[in-house]
């Protein structure tokens, strides 16, 4: 071979090998760009955090016709549809408490006992109205429920027929069962879930004043409760505490008082509670009309239905009935404790949403 056809061939494959560099460069680039494409469509595990987790919560919450007043998922909360229940039911008690200090109905089977009078002298008489406290079990809303109520109260009931003039307060003295020592007088309702450590909700009362006085009519009496404390509750975690205090204003049937069919010709309550960051108190009213309250001991229930305002917006109706409450318009219906082991004022109510 000569010189000449040497550095011809030398320079051919030195094309050669330029040209594969060069294919070899656009190869990788594009390989490149496929991985990168196909990174980029991957979905990538993204942890979220509380305060978004507790905003798809209320999200939900809010779609499935509930109004979730604090709390996240894992948290105690207050939901105004339960809220409405368990405060319309405070009518039911005041109620049961007038009947069993004026004897219209079995202070047994309403889960009292009744002290001996002490007669003040001036057509008065003092009772003290203690509850009993054997927990009940019964079949709540959602689970199993141990529920308990403390109620000692002093209550001043007219020595007459006359229902006019009976008041109820907490009372002053009381004194253990076991120890006779004495121990602070209280107004608690309780309800602990069976089965599930640590879930529990309370309705403790620090204030409680009950007034029976004339209506407008000789056959209407006025009902009015004013009470304030705090609910209680825990999911299995760390417990929350939240104020509250009710005013309550009834016009009753004062015939209707004597039997187990009584009538609310009117009703209205204000209630107030802590918001969730306790810096200020939301409110709820119910107003009610020509309600009937059931008042056999450990079967109570209205029936009728009161229109409630959660703040100035949120407005809804909760129709009772003997065996549930519903929340017309909000494909919410939830049945009540079964008749028999009834509480009077059922604070589990508040784990439902």
């Amino acid at each position: 071979m000569q010189l000449g056809e040497i550095s011809l061939e030398v320079s051919n494959i030195s094309s050669y090998i330029a040209g594969m560099k060069t294919n070899t460069f656009f190869s990788s680039l594009l390989l490149s760009s496929l991985v990168l494409s196909f990174t980029a469509c991957t979905p990538r595990d993204v942890a979220v955090s509380n305060g978004v987790r507790s905003n798809i919560q209320k999200y939900q919450n809010k779609n499935r016709g509930g109004n979730s007043a604090q709390g996240s998922g894992d948290k105690f909360t207050l939901n105004t549809f339960t809220l409405a229940g368990v405060f319309a039911e405070k009518q039911i008690e005041a109620l049961e408490i007038i009947k069993v200090a004026k004897g219209s109905t079995d202070a047994e089977k309403a889960n009292f006992k009744v002290a001996a009078g002490e007669d003040k002298g001036d057509g008065m008489v003092i009772v003290q109205l203690d509850s009993v406290t054997t927990p009940i079990e019964y079949d709540g809303i959602e689970g199993t429920w141990s529920s308990k109520i403390t109620k000692n109260l002093d209550v001043t009931v007219p020595n007459k027929e006359d229902v006019v003039g009976l008041s109820a307060k907490i009372a002053q003295r009381c004194v253990n069962s076991k120890t006779k020592a004495s121990v602070p007088c209280k107004v608690e309702t309780t309800a602990d879930a069976v089965g599930k450590k640590g879930t529990f909700a309370n309705m403790i009362e620090s204030d409680y004043k009950l007034n029976v006085t004339a209506g407008d009519s000789e056959n209407l009496v006025k009902v009015s409760l004013t009470s304030k404390g705090k609910f209680v509750g825990s999911k299995g975690s760390a417990a929350d505490s939240t104020e509250m205090k009710i005013t309550l204003e009834m016009v009753v049937d004062k015939a209707s008082l004597a039997t187990n069919q009584v009538v609310i010709v009117s009703s209205n309550m204000r209630a107030e509670y802590q918001n969730p960051s306790k810096d200020k108190m939301f409110f709820m009213t119910l107003s009610g009309a020509n309600v009937t309250a059931n008042m056999e001991p450990m079967c109570n229930n209205l029936i009728g239905k009161h229109a409630v305002a959660a703040g100035d917006k949120n407005k809804f109706t909760a129709a009772f009935d003997k065996s549930s409450i519903t929340i017309e318009g909000k494909n919410w219906t939830k049945n009540i404790a079964a008749c028999g082991k009834r509480p009077t004022v059922d604070v589990s109510r508040l784990h439902v949403y």
